[in-house]
């Protein structure tokens, strides 16, 4: 019995490693194969305090955006699903039509997207 367990505590260690050299080789299989790519941002989101209107003292809430991304990475169709705070909703909406974004791709060509962007203030 010792010998036995021995044996299964002498090839653990070689089926840790077949396991992450299997994983290495997956995760290179799919970033051959696989070519669709989500969007990336090239001029971010960006707010800052003198942007919000002063009548807001401290905001504190989550604000929820979707929006497309179309293929030459601009923003369209920008709408507000969720806030906390009404007066936020044109500032923001203002804001994420200046971002741009590199477009996603999908079989190596640019392609309209559909995003969600959560704004959260504290």
């Amino acid at each position: 019995m010792k010998r036995l367990f021995c044996l299964l505590l002498l090839q653990l260690p070689l089926y840790a490693q077949l396991t992450e050299i299997d994983l290495e080789v997956q995760e290179d299989w799919n970033r051959q194969n696989n070519n669709s790519e989500n969007p990336q941002p090239i001029r971010p989101f960006e707010l800052y305090e003198f942007d919000i209107p002063p009548s807001i003292i401290k905001p504190v809430g989550k604000v929820e955006v979707e929006f497309e991304i179309n293929e030459n990475g601009e923003v369209e169709n920008p709408i507000v699903i969720d806030t906390f705070n009404v007066e936020l909703n044109e500032v923001v909406i203002d804001k994420v039509k200046q971002t741009k974004y590199k477009p996603a791709t999908q079989n190596g060509r640019p392609v309209k997207v559909r995003f969600k962007l959560p704004i959260i203030f504290q």
